[in-house]
């Protein structure tokens, strides 16, 4: 599965690149420098240059893991899945 990961370049978001890439994943890392970032990793992730703060750069990516993140003003029940 093809996975775009937001907060990739933190402890946990390494971290969380790197089971995902063990378990087979193609992991996007979502980051400003994303060229830059993934050269850490010598296979499985692939660029996704933008911000979460910018809609038009996470539009029309493949399902969103965002390890650090805090969903602000909606219920687990309205979380994205």
């Amino acid at each position: 599965m093809r996975i775009l990961v937001t907060g990739g370049t933190g402890v946990v978001g390494a971290a969380a690149v790197d089971a995902l890439v063990r378990r087979g994943h193609t992991v996007r890392l979502l980051s400003r420098h994303a060229d830059d970032d993934v050269a850490q990793w010598p296979k499985g992730v692939e660029p996704w240059a933008g911000s979460v703060s910018d809609a038009a750069a996470v539009k029309g990516a493949p399902p969103t893991a965002t390890p650090s993140c805090t969903w602000r003003g909606s219920s687990p029940s309205r979380r994205p899945t």
